[in-house]
């Protein structure tokens, strides 16, 4: 499963443990994978201080468990993540809207926020072919 930096930002925004969720969701094991890209894009947000900088720095300290996917993809990263997911079969977790809905469109497996919580699309995992 590939991880967007947005989710990861939520996730600890609403104290919530996204790796655990995930698993616990599906009721399978999961490998979890994120782009240098998002790391860098994780990066850049700590260095400009802004808004989601201190979660990105906790992000970046602890990402133990999420296996670096080293995919080089014209575009930015959101399109890195959509040509990843269908090359390699993965689903896909963000809170980004436009990417879900691209997701979506190209039959990929999601897991994204509402509110507080953790839901998948499509709702059943035994249709994911993950």
């Amino acid at each position: 499963m590939l991880l967007d930096s947005n989710i990861l930002i939520h996730s600890i925004r609403f104290k919530l443990n996204l790796l655990e969720e995930v698993q616990r969701l599906i009721s399978r094991h999961v490998e979890f994978y994120v782009l240098p890209q998002v790391v860098e894009e994780l990066s850049t947000i700590v260095d400009r201080g802004k808004s989601g900088s201190k979660e990105a720095k906790l992000i970046l300290q602890h990402l133990n468990g999420v296996k670096p996917l080293d995919f080089h993809h014209p575009g930015r990263v959101d399109e890195l993540i959509l040509q990843a997911a269908k090359k390699w079969g993965m689903a896909v977790a963000t809170a980004d809207v436009a990417l879900k809905k691209r997701l979506r469109e190209m039959k990929v497996p999601v897991i994204t926020l509402r509110g507080r919580r953790l839901y998948l699309q499509p709702e059943d995992p035994e249709f994911w072919s993950i």
